[in-house]
């Protein structure tokens, strides 16, 4: 019965251990799956991630086409209905000078007839001056464009005007003066183009550096979108360094204390390997000095003739009685056989104990081969991801560098706002007084004119004489 079930027992060990070798390549398949699956999700993500980031862009990017559609859109309706105004316009202009035009071929035709001219001819034979005008003194004429140019003089603080006024006050001749305010007309006129050229300049530069400084804006606010999106995965990623390198720690130590108790266990297997080959030595040394005794004494032998009977007075004592050897031999074997059994016992548990160490040293190395396979795999994941985290600061360099150099350039739009700001500014304000200045110099210096004029030419008239004239020549 024994052998029969150290025979189940050893067939069971083996069973066990097959099929505990079936579950380790199982589980060993299962771990490369995982990990092959575990390496093409961080590919995925990877993929999702960069997705991502090129979706953000681009719907960025359809925004800012959106938009800039909508302002191209705008500017071609208005381009488009001024262009129409224009051509109305242009049509209704063409159409006045073409009736202009024939108004004045009708004209030419009604004044160029032969009869027309006769009676032009006759109308206009002699000429009889009906009535005289008298001509003003040269000195109130100078007298009035003096108080004229002195009133604009003093309203524009010119100094050309007040000069001029002077010279009319000492005597100059009305031609020269006259010269000299034609002069000064064309003086002010020039300056009304500067003035109207510099604010054209200052609006368009205002625009221009406007438009700069928006675009800029937007995109340096762009990149720091993209600048702390990148930033968040970087932060992500050395989480997850941090968190692995825990990992790995962990691992380590569990694998030292793996170690510790696999050689904690294997020196005590040592032991009771030489503890049970000592015993079975001793017990070959018993049954070798039994069978001895038995073979040098093959008459005689001890044999306990009564044992102490189980009974209440403890002051009872057992007896024995002496008989010949032969009558009991088969009990002397009996003793031999049970030490046999024993020595048996203790081979079959060291042939056990070598097959249980065998097995938990297979254990062993395949606990520790898992070990290894998972710091080696977060060793990998740990490279990868500091590969991650320096294309990301590469990133972030970037992005810095272009938010830089934007930076730089909105700064150097504004100092040239700030260069051209003070000129700017006092000609805004300054613009709409200046022209209403040379507006009324104008008047004054066209009024000042005109009779300057007008006394010129009276002078140069002969009002006393008839004068023939004819109105159209033949």
């Amino acid at each position: 019965m024994y052998e029969t079930f150290v025979s189940d027992l050893q067939q069971s060990n083996e069973e066990e251990a097959e099929q505990r070798k079936l579950h380790e390549e199982l589980m060993e398949a299962k771990q490369k799956e995982q990990a092959n699956l575990e390496t093409s999700l961080d590919t995925k993500e990877t993929d999702h991630a960069d997705a991502t980031e090129v979706e953000a862009s681009s719907r960025e990017e359809r925004i800012d086409k959106e938009k800039n559609l909508k302002v191209n859109e705008k500017f071609f309706v208005d381009t488009k209905l001024e262009c129409q105004n224009k051509a109305h316009e242009w049509s209704q202009r063409s159409i006045t000078r073409s009736q202009e035009l024939q108004g004045i071929e009708k004209a030419i035709e009604i004044l160029d007839d032969d009869d027309a001219k006769s009676r032009f001819e006759q109308s206009s034979s002699t000429f009889l001056q009906t009535w005289q005008h008298e001509r003003p003194s040269e000195t109130v004429v100078r007298d009035r464009v003096f108080h004229l140019l002195s009133a604009v003089s003093r309203k524009s603080k010119r100094v050309g005007i007040a000069l001029l006024s002077a010279d009319v006050s000492t005597g100059w001749h009305f031609d020269k003066v006259v010269a000299n305010i034609n002069k000064l007309i064309e003086q002010i006129r020039k300056e009304e183009r500067e003035d109207v050229a510099a604010k054209d300049t200052c609006d368009e530069d205002k625009a221009k550096h406007e438009g700069k400084k928006a675009d800029l804006d937007h995109s340096i606010e762009t990149l720091g979108g993209k600048k702390t999106t990148v930033e968040g995965r970087r932060a992500a990623a050395q989480t997850s360094v941090t968190d692995l390198g825990t990992k790995i720690v962990a691992v380590n130590s569990t694998l030292t204390t793996l170690i510790s108790e696999r050689n904690s266990e294997h020196e005590a297997f040592q032991q009771g390997l030489e503890d049970d080959e000592e015993a079975i030595k001793l017990l070959d040394k018993a049954i070798e000095a039994l069978k001895d005794y038995y073979r040098s004494h093959p008459s005689l032998v001890a044999e306990v003739a009564s044992i102490r009977k189980h009974t209440d007075d403890p002051e009872e004592k057992p007896r024995a009685d002496f008989r010949k050897g032969d009558s009991k031999k088969t009990e002397s074997d009996q003793i031999i056989g049970m030490m046999e059994m024993i020595k048996q016992d203790l081979q079959n548990e060291i042939k056990h104990a070598r097959v249980d160490e065998k097995e938990a040293v297979d254990a062993f190395w395949t606990q520790h081969s898992e070990l290894l396979h998972s710091i080696r795999d977060m060793q990998g994941q740990i490279a990868d991801l500091e590969r991650r985290i320096a294309g990301h600061d590469k990133k972030i360099a970037a992005l810095e560098e272009d938010i830089e150099s934007d930076e730089d350039s909105k700064d150097a739009v504004e100092t040239a706002e700030d260069k051209v700001e003070p000129s700017c500014s006092w000609l805004e304000g300054a613009f709409d007084k200046r022209r209403e200045a040379r507006r009324t110099e104008l008047d004054g210096l066209n009024s000042a004119k005109a009779a300057l004029q007008g006394a010129v030419e009276e002078a140069s008239e002969d009002t006393s004489l008839l004068q023939r004239k004819p109105l159209l020549s033949k």
